[in-house]
C-alpha cells in the first residue's frame, strides 16, 4: 500500500520538527528537507506520492518562489504553500503565476496546515490514488510477461535462429512499453524502447546472438524487474540514466564485462516478488486447477444422470416405496449443488470488463494529447463479466487498437473542420453477449482505411504482388494491416510505427478462437468487431451421437443446425456433384457436404446406397453438412481432453464416456472444415452450382416489419443507411413530412398508410413511437426515409419473385426466405406516387 507524503522545506532546521509535531496525527508520511536541491531530487522520484508541499519563502539556495517554479517543471499540480512573515500585491501576483495556493505566517498554525491538507491535499490524494491504482494494476497484471521473457531468452540462447521466439519476445516488450506509457509511466517505456531496439537488431539480422548479447538481454530484464519492484512500492520513476548504458553498442561490441554501475537489480535468474493487493484476502489458484474442478463437477453430473435413470427404473419396479422417493429427493438436491458448483467455478474464472476498460481512458487522454487531437471516448457494456482468457486478450489488444484509431484514424481538428465534421473525434467501445458469443465493437468516425494506400504499402514491403491484391475481397485487403511488419506510419514513435501492434492483436484474439472483422468506409470511419466464443470451461455439453463403421462419435449440439435425410438422392434435384464433391440445395441455400467415412476411414460408402443421413452444422462463415452412417440420440457428455501424446490428431477435440464404459471421439467441426478447405470450395463453385440448380439470380433483401403487418422487404441495392430519428425532429411542408438530414431535406414516407394497411385521421406521428426507425433509400440521387416498426435482417433468395398474389399497387410480389413468405415492396412506385412534388423546391424555415 502506498504511503502518501507531505513535504516540509525550510533551511532553518530548527523549524522542521515543528511540522512533524503539528502533523503527527495525520495518516501521511511527513518528510522534511533543509535543502531545496535534495527536496527536488526526492520529488522527481516520488511525485506520485506527494500530496502537499510547505516551503519557507526566504532560503539561501533559492527562494520559495523559485523552488515552486522548479517543482512545477517536475509536477505542476502538487498543492503548495509558502511560509512567510509578510506578503504584498507583487507577491500575490507571483503566487497566481506559479500556482502557489496560500501564504502562511511563521511560525505556522497547526489548524491552518490541517485544513489545507484536508481540502487540497485530500483532493490531490484521490486523484493520485486513481492513477496509482492503474499503475499498480499494470505492474501486477504484466509481471508474468517478465517471467515469460526470461524463459524466451534462455530458449533463444539454445535456438538463436528461431524467428517465432524472437517475435514473441518482441511482442511482449512492445506490449509492456505501450501499456506502461498508457498508465502514465515515463522511464519504463523509455527503458523498454531501448530494449526493443536491441531485439530489433536481432530480428533484422544486424546482430548475431552470442553469450555477451544474451547476457545483455538478461541484464535488461533484471533492470525491468527492479523497476517493477520499485513501482510496487510507489517509486514509479527510478533513475535509468546509468541503466540505459546496458544497451550501449560500443560496450557490447568490445565483449568486455557489462556495465556494473547501473541501478541495483535483483540477482540474475531470480524474480522480484510482487505482492498482490490485499494479499491477506487473496489466494493464488491456477486456471488448470479450476478446470480440474470443473471436470470433476462434470463427471458428477454424468453420474447423477445415470443414477436418475436407475432411480426411475426402481420407482417403476417398487412403486410407492418411500425409500425410493427419498432417493429421488436426494438426487434432486445433488443436482442443485452440482449446478451451483459449476456456476461458482465459472464465475471464479471471470473478470469485469470495467477493470480492463478503466485504463483505456488514460490511453485516449495521453495519446490524443500527444497528437494534439480532441477525442470523445464512449464506453458501453463495461459491467459485462468475461472469462479470464478473454480479459487477457482484450487487455493486450484494445490498447493497440485504440492507439491505432487515434494515430491513423481520427483527423486533427482543423482537418475535421474542413471536412465538415465536428472538431472532436469520437471513439466508441461497446460490449455485449449474445448467447455463447461475446462481441466487442470499437468504432471511430475518422478517415477510415485507405485501400489504395494499403495496397501500395503491401507491394512496397513485398507482402503481396499486384496480381494477388487485385483478386482480394475488401475484407481481405483490410486484414493486411494485421500482417507482421506492416505499417503505414512514416516514423517510429511510442504511439506506432513498428508494425507489430496489430499483428499482436490478431494473434491474441485468434489464440482463444476469437475473430476480428473490419468495417471501414473511407472518410467516414472504421469499426473493429471482435467476437469470442464463451470458453468451454464447463466441460459438460449436449451432444448429438452419430455412428460410423459401427463406432460412436459425438457432435457438439451447439454446432448442429438441423438433421436431414435425403431419400433417392441420386435422382433428386437436391444434390449435385461438382468436381467430385457433393453439394446440397436445402431451403434456398447451397450447402457443401463432407463424407466423414472418406475423411476418417479413407473410403466412402454413400455411392452404394440411395439414402443420405446428413448433419448440417454451422461453420465459421457458412453452413456445411457431414454425411454419417446413422444418427442416434442426444446425450449430455463430459469432454475429456487428449493427453499431450495425442494432440497431433486434427479431427477431434476430445473423448467422452458413453454407455457402459464405452468411449466416443468428439468431432472438432471447425478443424474438419478447415482441413477440408470448405471455404475455398464454396467460393470457387458457387456460380457453377447456381447455374445448374436454377436459372434465377440471387437477390439480397432488407427485411422489416411494419406497425400492423409483418414480413416485408425491399431490394438491398436501394438501401443507403439505417437510421433512428426523433419524431419531434420532423417538420412539414403541406402534407409532406420532412427532416433535415446530412445537409439535405429528406422526405419521410409512412408507407403503411400508402398501402392502406392502416387508416387514421390523426397526425400520422401519433401512431408511432417517439423514436422512429428509418430505412434511407436513394432514388434519382435523392434520399427518402421509409418509416418501419422493426428492422430485421438481410435475406437472400435464388427464387424468382412470385407476382401472382399481388392485391394492391406498391407491391412487387412475394419471395421465399428462410421458410417464410416475404412481401416485396415496389419502392420506386411508392416514392413516385407519394405526392406530386419536386424535393429540390421544398424549403424549410431557417
Amino acid at each position: 500500500m502506498i504511503k502518501y507524503q507531505i513535504l516540509c522545506v525550510d533551511d532553518e532546521e530548527g523549524f522542521l520538527p515543528i511540522y512533524h509535531k503539528l502533523l503527527e496525527n495525520l495518516p501521511y508520511e511527513v518528510l522534511s528537507f533543509s535543502s531545496c536541491i535534495k527536496a527536488l531530487e526526492h520529488i522527481k522520484q516520488n511525485k506520485k506520492k506527494i500530496i502537499y508541499i510547505f516551503s519557507d519563502y526566504r532560503m539561501e539556495e533559492m527562494s520559495g518562489v523559485e523552488f515552486r517554479k522548479q517543482v512545477n517543471e517536475v509536477e505542476d499540480n502538487i498543492p503548495f504553500s509558502l511560509v512567510t512573515g509578510f506578503y504584498n500585491l507583487e507577491l500575490a501576483k507571483t503566487a497566481m503565476e506559479f500556482q502557489i495556493n496560500s501564504f502562511l505566517n511563521k511560525p505556522v498554525n497547526g489548524n491552518e496546515l490541517k485544513n489545507l491538507i484536508n481540502t487540497l491535499g485530500e483532493k490531490r490524494k484521490n486523484a493520485l490514488k486513481e492513477d496509482n491504482d492503474m499503475v499498480l494494476s499494470f505492474i501486477e497484471e504484466s509481471f508474468p510477461m517478465l517471467e515469460e521473457i526470461e524463459e524466451l531468452i534462455i530458449s533463444l540462447e539454445a535456438n538463436p535462429e528461431s524467428e517465432s521466439i524472437l517475435n514473441t519476445y518482441f511482442r511482449l516488450l512492445h506490449t509492456i512499453k505501450g501499456t506502461a506509457s498508457c498508465v502514465g509511466l515515463i522511464n519504463i517505456p523509455k527503458f523498454t524502447h531501448k530494449y526493443e531496439d536491441l531485439v530489433v537488431k536481432l530480428k533484422n539480422k544486424e546482430l548475431t546472438l552470442n553469450s555477451i548479447i544474451a547476457e545483455t538481454l538478461l541484464k535488461g530484464l533484471d533492470q525491468l524487474k527492479y523497476m517493477y519492484a520499485e513501482a510496487k512500492k510507489g517509486l514509479f520513476e527510478v533513475n535509468i540514466e546509468n541503466a540505459l548504458l546496458i544497451f550501449d553498442m560500443s560496450t557490447i561490441a568490445k565483449e568486455s564485462p557489462l556495465i556494473n554501475n547501473v541501478e541495483p537489480t535483483t540477482p540474475k535468474g531470480q524474480s522480484t516478488p510482487i505482492e498482490n493487493k490485499n494479499s491477506e484476502d487473496k489466494i493464488g489458484v491456477t486456471q488448470t486447477m479450476l478446470d480440474d474442478f470443473m471436470e470433476l463437477s462434470g463427471q458428477l453430473t454424468v453420474i447423477r444422470n445415470t443414477l436418475i435413470k436407475n432411480a426411475l427404473l426402481l420407482e417403476q419396479r417398487y412403486f410407492g416405496d418411500n425409500e425410493i422417493e427419498v432417493l429421488q429427493d436426494s438426487l434432486s438436491d445433488m443436482h442443485k449443488v452440482s449446478s451451483i458448483l459449476q456456476k461458482n467455478i465459472s464465475e471464479m474464472r471471470k473478470v469485469s470488463l470495467e477493470t480492463i476498460y478503466k485504463p483505456l481512458k488514460r490511453v485516449v487522454r495521453d495519446s490524443s494529447k500527444l497528437l494534439n487531437k480532441n477525442i470523445d471516448f464512449q464506453i458501453e457494456g463495461e459491467s459485462l463479466r468475461v472469462d479470464t482468457a478473454i480479459g487477457k486478450a482484450l487487455s493486450n489488444s484494445l490498447v493497440h487498437l485504440i492507439r491505432n484509431s487515434i494515430d491513423h484514424g481520427i483527423e486533427i481538428p482543423s482537418k475535421r473542420t474542413e471536412l465538415g465534421k465536428k472538431s472532436s473525434g469520437t471513439i466508441s467501445l461497446k460490449s455485449f453477449q449474445d448467447g455463447d458469443i461475446i462481441t466487442i465493437m470499437l468504432a471511430d468516425d475518422g478517415n477510415g482505411l485507405n485501400i489504395n494506400k494499403i495496397k501500395q504499402k503491401a507491394i512496397e514491403k513485398k507482402l503481396f504482388t499486384e496480381d494477388e491484391l487485385s483478386k482480394m475481397t475488401e475484407q481481405k485487403l483490410f486484414s493486411i494491416i494485421f500482417n507482421s511488419g506492416f505499417s503505414t506510419a512514416q516514423q517510429v514513435t511510442d504511439i506506432s510505427g513498428r508494425g507489430v501492434g496489430m499483428d499482436m492483436v490478431k494473434n491474441s484474439i485468434e489464440a482463444i478462437n476469437g475473430k476480428i472483422i473490419i468495417d471501414s468506409k473511407l472518410g467516414q470511419g472504421s469499426k473493429f468487431i471482435l467476437s469470442f466464443p464463451v470458453p468451454k470451461s464447463v466441460l459438460i455439453i449436449k451432444s448429438l451421437m452419430v455412428k460410423l463403421q459401427n463406432e460412436s462419435f459425438s457432435v457438439p449440439l451447439e454446432n448442429v443446425s438441423e438433421v436431414v435425410r435425403i431419400e433417392n438422392y441420386k435422382t433428386s434435384n437436391l444434390c449435385y456433384k461438382i468436381e467430385g464433391s457433393l453439394i446440397l440445395k436445402h431451403q434456398e441455400e447451397l450447402i457443401s457436404l463432407l463424407d466423414l467415412n472418406k475423411i476418417l476411414y479413407k473410403r466412402s460408402y454413400h455411392d452404394q446406397c440411395d439414402t443420405l443421413d446428413i448433419v448440417i452444422v454451422k461453420g465459421d462463415d457458412f453452413k456445411y453438412g457431414i454425411i454419417v452412417d446413422e444418427i442416434l440420440d442426444i446425450e449430455e457428455i463430459v469432454v475429456k481432453k487428449f493427453s499431450k501424446h495425442f494432440r497431433s490428431t486434427k479431427y477431434f477435440m476430445g473423448i467422452t464416456n458413453v454407455g457402459t464404459n464405452g468411449l466416443a471421439l468428439i468431432l472438432d467441426l471447425s478443424l474438419i472444415a478447415k482441413v477440408s478447405q470448405l471455404k475455398q470450395l464454396e467460393e470457387e463453385n458457387i456460380v457453377s452450382i447456381q447455374s445448374k440448380s436454377t436459372s434465377s439470380e440471387q437477390k439480397d433483401f432488407m427485411q422489416f416489419n411494419l406497425k400492423e403487418s409483418k414480413n416485408y422487404a425491399i431490394l438491398l441495392d436501394t438501401v443507403s443507411r439505417l437510421e433512428e430519428i426523433m419524431s419531434s425532429e420532423l417538420e412539414t411542408s403541406g402534407d409532406v413530412y420532412l427532416v433535415r438530414y446530412r445537409g439535405e431535406i429528406m422526405p419521410i414516407l409512412f408507407i403503411e398508410q400508402q398501402l392502406n394497411l392502416i387508416k387514421t385521421d390523426k397526425n400520422l406521428t401519433e401512431h408511432y413511437p417517439d423514436k422512429l426507425k428509418i430505412i434511407v433509400v436513394n432514388q434519382n440521387n435523392k434520399k427518402f426515409g421509409i418509416v418501419v416498426d422493426e428492422i430485421l435482417d438481410i435475406g437472400s433468395s435464388l427464387s424468382t419473385i412470385n407476382t401472382q398474389n399481388i392485391d394492391r399497387d406498391g407491391i412487387v410480389g412475394t419471395v421465399f426466405i428462410e421458410s417464410k413468405t416475404i412481401t416485396i415492396l415496389d419502392i420506386n412506385f411508392l416514392i413516385k406516387t407519394y405526392i406530386p412534388f419536386k424535393p429540390e423546391k421544398i424549403e424549410l424555415a431557417a
